[in-house]
């Protein structure tokens, strides 16, 4: 749920008072990869809800939420007053419940969300692929998504599968095909997609 928007001048009356939005990144492919372009949504806000328009300032989500998040790959996390989080399609269609303690943007076609305090991931459809057992989740970038279990950091892969033991003080997403790890205050090493470590950690 990083908040990278960048902010956009829109030169329009849309609902006949102020309103501020942010722009999305550009958008991912589709979902299953190579698809036709999603359309884009930008978020606004409107008496302190959260809406979205399309690029021609047209409302195409009505401003109803306490919070929301840019879209990627076509899916957008709000927040209800409960406090609790869920995601919804491009249409506004709810994709999953509004249930979640946490919940972070898709990326390689998984999203991390947190339940009775565990992280676990689920797919554009809103099926829980990887059940919540993590302490936390990060996003998936290279196939791999950095984990902690208690106090230590690992990586897994889609499966669930912990292909990099957590036993790191801190970890990385991978980028060019290795994750970087620290161990105890200033050793940094690096880690393959297969768990080897092809840089032992060092000062």
């Amino acid at each position: 749920m990083r908040k990278t928007w960048v902010v956009i001048a829109l030169a329009m009356v849309v609902f006949g008072c102020g309103v501020s939005a942010w722009a999305e990144d550009a958008p991912a492919e589709g979902a299953a990869g190579g698809q036709k372009e999603e359309p884009k949504r930008y978020y606004i806000t409107q008496g302190k809800q959260y809406g979205y328009i399309d690029e021609k300032g047209q409302v195409a989500i009505k401003p109803q939420y306490e919070w929301g998040d840019r879209f990627a790959e076509n899916r957008a996390v709000i927040k209800e007053k409960t406090g609790f989080y869920g995601y919804i399609d491009s249409d506004g269609k709810p994709i999953t419940g509004v249930d979640f303690e946490a919940a972070w943007e898709f990326s390689q076609g998984l999203a991390a969300v947190k339940v009775i305090g565990k992280y676990g991931y689920i797919d554009i459809d809103g099926n829980m692929v990887i059940q919540p057992r993590f302490d936390y989740g990060g996003k998936f970038a290279e196939e791999r998504a950095r984990v902690k279990i208690g106090p230590f950091w690992g990586f897994i892969d889609k499966t669930g599968n912990l292909v990099v033991p957590a036993e790191y003080d801190e970890a990385w997403d991978f980028e060019n095909g290795l994750g970087r790890v620290r161990k105890e205050k200033n050793k940094i090493g690096y880690v393959n997609a297969d768990g080897q470590v092809v840089w032992e950690p060092t000062q």
